[in-house]
């Protein structure tokens, strides 16, 4: 009898994994979830800050959905292309210097994914 509960725990388990994969969402070709991804952004709350505390890039959380939404993000250029850099350029101790530093990398990531032909929008 116990053997059969836990037969059943895992039959259940099982079923809603296999269940999401059936999810209307699922069924969306990938031109058409880029254009959600694109329209998400024109949320003024949602943009790419990057300031020496650390990064906040939206397109991170929609890659993170799943393998399918991860490759639609990364080829989705418009997520990267707008950036709001905070940044203290008259601080030119150690620790500014640091700061700035720290802004490198996720700049570069957002240069690298945003495409060669789209306009980049920074703001300071």
């Amino acid at each position: 009898l116990i053997s059969l509960t836990n037969k059943l725990k895992w039959l259940e388990i099982l079923r809603a994994k296999y269940k999401s994969l059936l999810a209307p969402i699922r069924c969306l070709p990938s031109e058409i979830l880029n254009l959600i991804f694109t329209l998400f952004l024109c949320d003024p709350d949602i943009q790419n800050d990057i300031d020496s505390e650390g990064a906040t890039l939206p397109g991170y959380t929609l890659m993170a959905v799943c393998s399918c939404w991860h490759n639609i993000a990364l080829s989705c250029t418009a997520l990267w292309q707008k950036m709001w850099l905070k940044a203290d350029l008259s601080d030119d101790t150690e620790e500014g210097l640091n700061n700035l530093a720290k802004l490198a990398a996720p700049l570069i990531w957002c240069l690298d994914h945003m495409g060669e032909t789209e306009p980049l929008e920074i703001s300071l």
